[in-house]
């Protein structure tokens, strides 16, 4: 093997490398023959793959033959198959592209992964594939990993004639550019059937987020927010955490004080609220609160610890101590008890100090603890 001089190949690429170019363990000569590509661990196969670049357009036929012989073990046909990514030259481009086709789903993704390594000189080759049927989907799969605007009319065209998981590749991708012109058809798919393009539209809308003001954001968002499909809500809820318009945080109010939110759009939600980062944010945490399980209200506190705004961190230290004094000191309410002590004390505000050191008497250990590590923030 790897005895195949490919005519087009330049006379430097079709030439033995030279000698100090070739590691110690793997001669041009050694690959040429097979070798170490052929035989051997997966460690020195992988060694022989990351050796073939240095031999020029030499290699490129006899990958080809490997890549095509459905009597070769899989793992033969897969480095084939990946080691062709060095090669960005019509008949490797030509030979993967034929291969698409295979049986096995493995070659396949790494055939697949390779073409979308090859990039801009790929495109061209499977602009014939959009429409047919038969490979279809696989040529789309390809595109929607080439992150070059050559790919975009032809994603365009291929929306109309795909549906499921291949449209939802096409919107995502389609996001990339954050290009005006195919906005609407973002925004379409937020209507779409399948809850994989419903959910592509949303992330691929956070790319044209500087385009689109705030209003019409929410707009969009606010029916999605109550999507049947828990991740497509999800996506939204988050969406409309990336705004402080106050009709967002009155949609995530909502969404916290209705009873049938499930638990994990809650969570959500209240994340959402911190990343709005306002006064009005906060104050819907503030009113939900006695509606709002444990483990929620603890994922609140959990991110509202993260806030760099002076003013929500003074809002806290006047907030926590009524939402500590409203608690039972049952062991039931230790954990969220605790993560309020250690709210209290994150920002050294010394009105914060008499109330810690009311807690190292608390009858919770736990609490006491807390509320010792809290006060040596203050003194060291």
């Amino acid at each position: 093997m790897f005895d195949f001089v490919d005519p087009l190949a330049s006379p430097q690429a079709s030439s033995s490398p030279p000698t100090d170019l070739v590691s110690s363990s793997t001669t041009a000569s050694q690959l040429r023959e097979g070798g170490n590509f052929r035989q051997g661990s997966f460690a020195d196969r992988w060694e022989a793959a990351r050796q073939l670049p240095r031999l020029g357009g030499v290699a490129i036929g006899d990958l080809i033959t490997m890549l095509r012989d459905e009597r070769l073990d899989w793992e033969d046909r897969w480095f084939a198959a990946y080691s062709l990514r060095h090669f960005d030259h019509p008949a490797s481009i030509a030979a993967l592209i034929d291969a698409l086709g295979t049986a096995d789903e493995d070659l396949q993704k790494t055939i697949i992964d390779t073409l979308g390594h090859l990039g801009p000189n790929a495109i061209q080759a499977l602009s014939t594939l959009v429409t047919a049927s038969a490979t279809q989907a696989m040529a789309i799969e390809v595109l929607c990993r080439i992150p070059h605007p050559a790919t975009q009319p032809l994603l365009v065209a291929a929306i109309d004639h795909t549906t499921g998981s291949t449209k939802a590749s096409i919107i995502q991708a389609l996001g990339q550019f954050a290009d005006l012109d195919v906005l609407s058809l973002v925004v379409d798919a937020l209507q779409d059937c399948t809850a994989a393009v419903r959910l592509a539209a949303i992330q691929s809308l956070i790319s044209f987020r500087r385009q689109i003001g705030d209003l019409q954001w929410v707009a969009l968002m606010q029916p999605l927010a109550k999507d049947i499909h828990p991740a497509v809500a999800q996506q939204a809820i988050y969406a409309l955490g990336r705004t402080s318009h106050s009709a967002a945080t009155q949609t995530l109010h909502e969404l916290l004080t209705v009873s049938h939110t499930p638990v994990s759009l809650k969570l959500a939600t209240v994340q959402a609220l911190v990343w709005q980062d306002t006064p009005a944010a906060f104050e819907a945490i503030v009113q939900s609160w006695d509606m709002l399980s444990d483990a929620i209200r603890v994922t609140a506190l959990q991110a509202l610890s993260r806030t760099t705004n002076p003013s929500l961190q003074l809002r806290l230290v006047i907030q926590v101590p009524q939402w500590l004094d409203a608690l039972p000191t049952t062991a039931d309410r230790s954990l969220l008890r605790r993560h309020l002590v250690m709210l209290l004390g994150q920002w050294g505000d010394r009105r914060a100090i008499p109330i810690l050191q009311a807690l190292t008497q608390d009858e919770d250990a736990g609490v006491r603890l807390h509320a010792a590590a809290a006060l040596r923030h203050h003194h060291p």
